[in-house]
């Protein structure tokens, strides 16, 4: 069996999580004696849309680049270029199966173009971007559930100064309508969790039975150093966050619930913070929020690192709904118990293993960290009740082979696509790229207009000054004519004078200066 795998990016270009989950998926699926090829996305364009062909790590890698500068733009999610480059990939690498991991950076046609090329395909969704192009639905720091499209949308998006919250609105319903067919012609809908599956049924209006719940394999697990009595820190309750530092993730609620906190609760606990933020602003929002707490940032760093800093609880305050969660994988390896917020498959996961505070709520997560400090046993206890077996890569591509299976045994679905509407999605979509590039020749050309006004002040200032110095080159040439001329009357006096103080005074005007200007002093003798 082959399959063609298909994301927003992959390595060496992008390494997150989607990206090293479906390379470890493709290693696993070739002990099953299932083939694999990527097609990935770029965030490099090109003049021309274009594929480079890549062999990374055994896998042969079709990355698209596309001609805008940030594919995954909110209104870039159609692409007719990446449709006819899909097609060709299509064609040339041959797959049975198309796994769609996702669509970003590529174009939301995919599983309707592997239909009608006779291909069934299944999905995967690692976040919720199908119900929206911002793939974390957050609005004001909140999950929004509203339907697409809403009066919030305009300024979700941040929209190009030339665009209206119609095109907002077309846009938007395009997405909707687009993705919609892609569910409806997959042959499996795939879900890293149940919750995740709830989360997207309610969004598109399905059934949550339509989502098949395959729970991800641990990538690379991490095995926790033995604990000597040499490394107990007494009453200090170490807390950890690693990862990603941006809103999404919610490390400002963490710190800002030390705010709730007494000053001798502060002195009973650290908080480390592993990783570097990755959104404008966010690193100034942490520090400020940190000033004067016992919190430490230690940048970037190696898994291995996390076997070291030996935590005694990982805090994982999302404020999106994630949709799995290898961090808290990571932190049941170790042994470590979790706080996280009641939010997506954190809370399904976590179990007994942690405990959950209302998601974004500082002063509920500070009571539960004041749990931990003045119930002794407490720990003890959440450390009990994390699972002794995390579901290993192999099992997992098991299942994810056994759904190709059922998928081939189904085949491509019959797909009669509509040329008038086909055709229509295409236009509007090359007339917005058209709106788009003509709105950036303007931006362009006010540049250039800027710019050479300012070459003309210069140039302006070129023309005064040179006028300048050409009046003060004609009145230098004027002087020497008029030295010159009082030189050659000079020595036409010499010759009538002969002798006497006359002569004499005539022979020192005709004679040049020595020294510096104004000095008295002269080549020759004196008179």
């Amino acid at each position: 069996m082959k399959v063609l795998h298909t994301i927003h990016g992959y390595l060496p270009e992008f390494r997150g999580g989607t990206e090293l989950y479906v390379a470890a998926l493709c290693a696993h699926l070739r002990d099953l004696d299932v083939d694999s090829v990527v097609l990935c996305g770029s965030g490099a364009p090109r003049a021309e849309p274009m594929i480079e062909i890549e062999n990374v790590e055994g896998i042969q890698v079709y990355r698209v680049h596309r001609t805008e500068n940030f594919p995954e733009r909110w209104d870039h999610g159609f692409s007719p270029h990446t449709e006819e480059l899909f097609e060709k990939v299509l064609a040339d690498s041959s797959p049975e199966i198309v796994h769609v991991h996702h669509w970003k950076r590529l174009s939301r046609n995919l599983v309707t173009v592997a239909a009608e090329a006779g291909i069934p395909s299944v999905i995967s969704f690692h976040d919720t971007h199908v119900t929206c192009p911002n793939g974390f639905r957050l609005r004001d720091e909140k999950l929004c559930r509203e339907e697409l499209p809403n009066p919030h949308c305009y300024q979700c998006v941040s929209p190009s100064s030339w665009q209206t919250r119609k095109d907002v609105e077309e846009e938007m319903t395009l997405h909707v309508q687009d993705y919609k067919r892609e569910l409806d012609l997959a042959r499996a809908l795939l879900v890293p969790s149940a919750a995740h599956g709830k989360l997207l049924a309610s969004l598109l209006g399905r059934s949550q039975e339509e989502f098949q719940v395959e729970s991800l394999g641990d990538l690379h697990p991490l095995v926790p150093e033995k604990k000597s009595k040499e490394d107990s820190r007494g009453d200090v309750l170490r807390l950890g966050n690693w990862g990603h530092q941006d809103v999404v993730k919610g490390v400002h609620v963490l710190l800002e619930a030390l705010a709730h906190l007494e000053s001798e609760e502060l002195e009973r606990i650290e908080v480390h913070l592993y990783g570097v933020p990755v959104t404008d602003g966010y690193e100034a929002r942490l520090h400020r929020l940190a000033e004067g707490k016992p919190v430490y940032f230690h940048g970037n760093f190696r898994r291995e690192d996390l076997i070291h800093a030996r935590f005694d609880v990982a805090v994982l305050p999302s404020v999106g709904s994630e949709s799995y969660s290898y961090v808290l994988n990571e932190a049941f390896s170790l042994g470590t118990p979790i706080l996280c917020s009641s939010v997506g498959a954190l809370s399904e996961r976590v179990k007994e293993g942690g405990l959950t505070f209302r998601v974004g709520d500082p002063i509920h997560l500070a009571s539960r960290i004041r749990e931990l400090l003045t119930e002794p046993n407490l720990l003890d206890q959440l450390r009990n009740g994390i699972p002794a077996r995390l579901p290993s890569m192999q099992d997992h591509a098991e299942r994810i082979a056994a759904a190709y299976t059922n998928a081939l045994m189904r085949g491509a679905p019959q797909v009669r696509p509509s040329v008038g509407f086909r055709q229509n999605d295409v236009l509007k979509q090359m007339v917005r790229q058209a709106e788009q590039r003509t709105y950036d020749v303007v931006e362009r050309d006010a540049a250039i207009d800027v710019l050479r006004r300012e070459t003309w002040a210069l140039s302006g200032e070129k023309l005064d000054l040179g006028e300048e110095l050409r009046r003060a080159q004609v009145e230098l040439a004027q002087g020497q004519r008029e030295m010159e001329e009082l030189r050659e009357e000079t020595a036409r006096l010499e010759k009538k004078l002969a002798g006497g103080w006359l002569s004499r005074l005539g022979r020192r005007l005709g004679r040049k200066p020595k020294g510096n200007p104004g000095e008295d002093s002269y080549e020759g003798g004196a008179g």
